[in-house]
């Protein structure tokens, strides 16, 4: 079935990395304009469950555990934030209406993150401190 987005915010535009462009028009121009991209036709896209039927094939030979393919979400939003993309940034790609959402969602806090906050606010105090005392005067 082919229809709209459910809200407003899941009718976005999604800037693509460059080396995934280049694939994509290599791809393109074995096509047609008319053909639906990946199905390989031009009658009809590719189903959902075919999707998932690929992703359980490819888990199989990998020999993981079998998982949902919306689980590949997480995994892009958590990789996102480990690799510093900001909340509102992260919420927008992710088709979230706000970023409260994406916060409760995805946002987790461990004890390692914890101690290496702690650390990093611990060096940035202890900068300041320094940076306040008077210098020593030498004669």
């Amino acid at each position: 079935m082919i229809q709209t987005p459910k809200t407003q915010h899941s009718n976005r535009e999604l800037p693509l990395p460059k080396p995934l462009l280049k694939t994509l028009r290599k791809l393109h121009r074995k096509y047609s304009d008319t053909t639906w991209f990946l199905s390989g036709n031009e009658e009809r896209p590719v189903e959902p469950r075919c999707y998932c039927k690929s992703i359980q094939c490819y888990l199989k030979q990998a020999k993981i555990r079998k998982i949902h393919p919306h689980v590949l979400r997480h995994t892009f939003a958590m990789t996102c934030l480990q690799a510093g993309c900001d909340i509102k940034t992260l919420s927008e790609l992710l088709g979230h209406s706000n970023a409260t959402i994406t916060l409760q969602r995805y946002v987790h806090s461990d004890l390692g993150r914890k101690r290496q906050e702690l650390e990093r606010i611990t060096r940035w105090l202890h900068k300041g401190s320094d940076r306040s005392r008077p210098l020593k005067q030498t004669a």
